[in-house]
């Protein structure tokens, strides 16, 4: 999230930044999170108990609620509901400060609804609290912004390391906007967003399915679990399907025919725009409850079907800056032809006195965005940065973590930033939400001696315009496969909105159940499509469609773990020494698609030039001359991809795997979540549903350590499988084509040698056929 401060003041101090920079010379390791601490907050920062029942929280993970460093700012959704909004509002917000934070050069400035509430010093050392009155008539019904900025400075540390010890970390049950104690929290199906989180940002729902149910009723029950997170922006759900819901649950989900879920269809409930869809508020005995029913099972499928249509053009109440904050939570959606201007995406523009700045812009592509090197973003850059920075002073372009462009800041003269142009390759960008970092290192010489640095005017050192701009190309838009990324943004709904997804769980393990119902309830999230699940009991055949599969190593069917190529150090799966992928390939085909000729096809005659002795005809001459070569090639090839592509890959021990294979149905794909115990895959769970860690998810196979301070590990696979998701046309078919070619780069190099060979023997065959005849 960006900081979407729109005060004139601050424009204008960016303005002033750039010009006193021009003219004038400046005078002159991190914290971590413990493991399993899902908040991604230092120890005791932020503690994990539920909101207040009068508190409409900040619609934020626990990670984002920290501010890391000299300088940062982001913007919060806050629900409120109808009730809410007529009634005195106070902004309440907990936090806790490292203690190296200066509180008298730092500062915490706080809006709502771009108008500013507060602007003060931080206040250090045990955790403190601020409670402000809200003005009259700011707030709206639905979702408002709440704007947090803070600048934090060393107390005795002016080093460029020392602005990783800077933190503040605010409290998320005990921050958002806090109303007089109010009747039921959500009357209707526009009040699911204020349904509570816990202490960790996780929506706990409930789909009710008593034992013996039919497996239609369970698949129907997590589909309407799905429009239920997506009505309410429930970015992190934690889903349990079973015949009681948990004592922590805050929302019930039942479908079933009157008969079925007997009295709760006698209860009235808040009336939705879909017949046979309710939502009942809480009772002492349970929670808010989304009741889908029917006289008969046609029934309850037409309001199911409604449910699930009206979810995904659902339009949410609010502000403008709050409508813009829920749009942009996980990053400015663009399709490509883009050209965005920084301080329309919230950019702070305001001049930065420390030592490394940053500044992140959050970007979502589109789920059939085919990332390859085929053409480049660029970053449009107008700024400022001040005289006798250090020789290092740097400025970085980085995308998804990774460095793409750098820019020297270091001069003798202030310096201006005019239209430069810095690159960001398409190819380290990807399908669903992307994050294209600014970064500025601006030490000088000054910070050695390190005087006065809690006090006074800092003067300014570098300076970004709102002006800067990213401009983005034309996309290539093809469907691929094994693509996570992709598959989490979307995919598998562009094209076949229809399309099942079979859900497929081991023994039926609860947990492993529990953990797919939530993987698939996220997917929905992420992406704004509700796609109908349908649990199977046994592996499908590999061309029947899309599937998530959940469960152990030790659960999963050798032939599923085949497929994807995996093998368990601890020989939990009894798979041969090559595995041979999808079933049903014969040996002689298998062996021909990998570059041998079978046992009784006689091996093909190189002796090339003795050929030359017998008279032939000119095509047997051609493939005579171009044999070794061609058998060269396409035997170096087969070699390459089959090292690549074969070769079984360890299962991690200690963690959870996120892997995906396509299948040879077009447009469909078989994806895996799995761990050694059940223990590590729900806590693998519990770090994969975090905004953070979701939103890295990418390439065909992702391990998920079950230690939160240990970084994710993607991998590519070189086998894909594309599929069309637009209207065919020849401007997207050379994009593609060219991105196809970048990414198989092999493939590509041998056409054009097999093309170079070519062209010379046509032009060697007719060269012969110009030469004047002799008599």
């Amino acid at each position: 999230m960006t900081w979407n401060l729109s005060s004139h003041r601050l424009r204008m101090a960016g303005a002033t930044a750039l010009g006193l920079l021009a003219l004038a010379s400046a005078p002159a390791g991190a914290q971590t999170a413990p493991a399993f601490d899902f908040s991604g907050a230092p120890a005791g920062a932020t503690a994990a108990v539920s909101p207040s029942a009068d508190l409409a929280p900040l619609l934020a993970a626990s990670s984002d609620l920290q501010f890391s460093g000299e300088a940062s700012h982001r913007v919060f959704p806050v629900f409120v509901t109808g009730e809410q909004s007529t009634k005195e509002a106070r902004l309440t917000l907990g936090y806790t400060s490292a203690v190296s934070v200066a509180p008298e050069g730092s500062s915490l400035v706080v809006s709502v609804n771009g108008v500013e509430i507060v602007s003060q010093a931080i206040r250090v050392g045990s955790a403190q609290s601020l409670d402000l009155p809200v003005p009259p008539g700011l707030l709206r019904p639905g979702f408002n912004a709440v704007g947090i900025s803070m600048q934090q400075f060393h107390r005795v540390d002016c080093s460029v390391q020392g602005t990783y010890e800077l933190w503040t970390s605010f409290d998320p049950a005990a921050s958002g906007l806090r109303f007089p104690r109010t009747g039921a929290a959500v009357a209707g199906l526009a009040d699911l967003p204020a349904l509570p989180r816990d202490g960790q940002g996780k929506v706990r729902i409930a789909g009710l399915v008593p034992e013996g149910s039919t497996a239609e009723r369970t698949d129907n029950t997590l589909a309407a679990i799905e429009a239920a997170v997506v009505i309410g922006a429930m970015d992190d759900p934690l889903v349990q399907l079973g015949r009681e819901g948990g004592s922590d649950a805050v929302l019930d989900v039942v479908v079933g025919t009157m008969d079925e879920i007997g009295p709760l269809a006698r209860q009235p409930g808040a009336q939705t725009p879909w017949p046979g869809v309710s939502l009942l508020p809480s009772a002492v005995d349970r929670p808010a409850t989304l009741v889908v029913t029917g006289s008969t099972a046609g029934d309850v499928r037409k309001a199911l079907d409604q449910l699930r249509a009206g979810a995904q053009t659902w339009a949410p109440d609010g502000s403008q800056a709050g409508l813009q904050a829920i749009a942009d939570r996980r990053g400015r959606a663009v399709s490509g032809h883009a050209d965005l201007r920084l301080d329309a995406l919230g950019v702070d523009g305001r001049p930065f006195a420390g030592r490394l700045f940053r500044e992140d812009l959050r970007l979502s592509l589109p789920a059939d965005f085919y990332a390859a090197d085929y053409d480049a973003a660029s970053l449009v850059l107008n700024g400022a940065y001040a005289a006798n920075l250090s020789a290092d002073a740097t400025l970085f372009v980085r995308a998804n973590g990774q460095v793409v462009a750098t820019l020297p800041l270091s001069s003798p003269q202030p310096g201006r930033i005019e239209d430069k142009r810095l690159k960001v390759p398409l190819n380290r960008l990807k399908p669903g939400p992307n994050t294209i970092s600014i970064e500025a290192l601006v030490p000088n010489a000054e910070d050695e001696a390190c005087e006065a640095t809690a006090g006074g005017e800092r003067p300014a050192r570098f300076a970004l315009s709102g002006d800067t701009r990213l401009e983005l190309p034309a996309l290539a838009r093809v469907g691929s496969y094994p693509n996570l990324s992709a598959t989490l943004a979307g995919v598998g709904s562009l094209g076949a909105a229809d399309r099942d997804l079979m859900v497929y769980v081991p023994g039926n393990d609860p947990s492993a159940r529990n953990a797919a119902a939530t993987i698939v309830a996220r997917m929905a999230a992420s992406s704004g499509t509700v796609r109908q699940p349908r649990f199977v009991n046994t592996l499908p055949h590999a061309e029947g469609g899309d599937l998530l599969a959940v469960g152990t190593y030790s659960s999963l069917p050798n032939d599923l773990a085949s497929a994807l190529r995996l093998r368990d150090g601890t020989s939990a799966f009894a798979l041969s020494e090559t595995p041979t992928g999808w079933s049903g390939v014969s040996e002689a085909n298998a062996s021909t698609m990998h570059g041998e000729a079978p046992a009784d096809v006689p091996a093909p005659d190189v002796t090339t030039l003795s050929a030359f002795a017998d008279p032939v005809g000119v095509g047997q001459r051609v493939a005579e001359i171009t044999r070794p070569v061609t058998n060269a090639i396409h035997n170096a090839v087969a070699t390459y991809r089959e090292r690549r592509a074969e070769a079984p890959r360890e299962l991690p021990q200690d963690g959870a795997l996120l892997v995906q294979a396509a299948t040879p149905a077009p447009g469909t794909a078989w994806t895996v979540f799995t761990a050694p115990t059940s223990a590590l895959l729900t806590q693998g769970l519990h770090r994969l549903g975090t905004p953070t860690t979701w939103n890295a998810i990418d390439g065909a196979r992702t391990d998920i350590p079950a230690a939160a301070d240990q970084a994710l590990v993607s991998t590519n696979d070189d086998k894909e499988m594309l599929f069309e998701t637009q209207p065919r046309s020849i401007s997207n078919a050379r994009l593609v084509l060219a991105g196809w070619f970048s990414r198989h780069s092999d493939r590509y190099a041998a056409l054009m040698f097999a093309s170079s060979i070519l062209l010379a023997v046509s032009t060697f065959l007719l060269l012969r056929r110009l030469g004047e005849k002799k008599s």
